[in-house]
């Protein structure tokens, strides 16, 4: 600008003149794009979500022949995708031409003014052809500012989608320990526990309260969404309680870190999750360098060394995701000897036995009695029979204890839990004299 200033001001201040809507069509098409492409990669996330339940609920969806529906549904969102996208090319046909537009009216300017200033002797035409050369050093950028911002806006879109992840507070994991962890105990207390999720009015839990001595089996029961699980995610810190008071080793659970809270316990959820590895690996997961006599020996007691040698492979055997190719009952075997392996303080059962069947229950509770000693067993489970032996069963509705005590006391109340005792028993009765 500086040379085009020394050869002509007039010339410069009216080739200039359209800078100013040249600015302004960028900046209107920045705010434009940006809100644009975010819908992009929101409706691409749907997109991919939708794809991936798909494929792994593939089964699901040829067992109960729904294909076609799930067909339309990814069209539905492939639509909505291909509309998102078609919403930026709409917006790209509209500034671009015009910011190209401005530009070559900027150019028009240019040679006919200069081309006028030439005429009357006042620029040689060497100073308008270098005239020309200089002012596409300045628009060309401005209007090639276009695609920068159309990157750029793309890239934003895409970034602020992770820092709505990497900007979540991380709430405090408790004190952060050095040296290697150390074993805790088992003694677990609840005082008058409130826990309320996210964007709930209703509290999940209101009010709990007990005291699970060391080496004592804790029986949890209740309907589906009466809190059970809840009790245990508090425990293991997923999620934070609202109000009230947990101690571990009488020490309040804020003050553990929380791997060393996870350390001490095993846990054999509901819902079993197998990595796409061998059995072995699977096994040793919660405790890596665990020997291979450790290994067999927690497979024995779990009721799993059986199925698991007339695999292939054995122990070597490389499962599928999520461990394809095994039952539901083998599954959760797995499972419970991965907990054994770990040698916990603590012991949770989340509803471990559902997939097994009633003769292979009793050999895996015969054996936990035995893993059981010493260490402070939680047992979640919707079968009396997985409960009756525990020191103390909690019996929760809608998030409140509403029955405590042992089994054979517990059949003497009329209440919820004999209510439960009494469906299954005649369920059972029904199934034995069809048999």
């Amino acid at each position: 600008m500086i040379v085009m200033f020394y050869y002509s001001v007039p010339l410069t201040l009216v080739t200039m003149v359209t800078l100013p809507f040249l600015a302004v069509a960028v900046y209107k098409f920045d705010k434009r794009v940006h809100p644009s492409f975010r819908q992009v990669r929101k409706s691409l996330a749907n997109l991919n979500t939708k794809v991936q339940e798909n494929v792994s609920g593939m089964h699901t969806v040829k067992a109960l022949s729904q294909e076609t529906t799930e067909k339309n549904r990814f069209e539905t969102q492939n639509d909505d995708y291909r509309t998102k996208n078609l919403t930026i090319s709409n917006v790209w046909g509209t500034y671009f031409p015009l910011m190209e537009f401005i530009g070559n009216v900027s150019a028009v300017l240019l040679l006919g003014f200069g081309g006028y200033l030439a005429v009357q002797g006042q620029l040689t035409p060497g100073e308008l052809t270098a005239f020309f050369s200089l002012v596409w050093f300045i628009i060309g950028p401005i209007m090639n500012l276009g695609f920068i911002i159309n990157m750029f806006s793309q890239s934003k879109a895409s970034g602020e989608r992770l820092l709505e992840i990497l900007d979540e507070e991380e709430r405090s994991n408790g004190p952060e320990q050095t040296e290697e962890y150390r074993k805790l105990q088992g003694e677990v207390t609840f005082k008058q526990v409130d826990l309320r999720y996210n964007n709930k009015s209703k509290n999940a839990l209101s009010q709990i309260e007990f005291h699970a001595p060391i080496g004592s089996t804790i029986g949890l029961v209740g309907a589906t969404g009466a809190g059970k699980s809840s009790i245990i995610q508090l425990l293991l810190r997923f999620y934070d309680k609202t109000a009230g008071e947990i101690l571990l080793d009488g020490k309040p659970l804020e003050k553990y870190d929380v791997k060393e809270i996870r350390q001490n316990v095993g846990i054999v959820l509901q819902q079993t999750f197998l990595f796409s590895s061998s059995i072995r690996d699977n096994l040793a997961y919660g405790n890596p360098t665990a020997s291979m006599e450790e290994i067999i020996a927690a497979a024995k007691r779990a009721d799993a060394h059986e199925f698991i040698n007339q695999l292939p492979d054995g122990y070597d055997t490389i499962l599928g995701e999520r461990g394809l190719g095994l039952s539901g009952g083998q599954k959760q075997r797995i499972a419970i000897a991965r907990a054994m392996i770990m040698n916990p303080s603590i012991l949770v059962m989340d509803d471990s036995t559902s997939a097994v069947d009633m003769q292979t229950e009793t050999k895996i509770q015969k054996a936990m009695k035995e893993i059981m000693q010493g260490r402070t067993t939680f047992i979640i489970a919707h079968r009396i029979s997985s409960v009756k032996h525990c020191d103390q069963i909690l019996v929760l509705k809608e998030g409140v204890i509403e029955q405590r005590g042992e089994h054979e006391s517990l059949l003497q109340e009329d209440g919820l839990y004999k209510r439960i005792y009494d469906i299954q028993n005649k369920d059972q009765q029904y199934v034995l004299q069809q048999a």
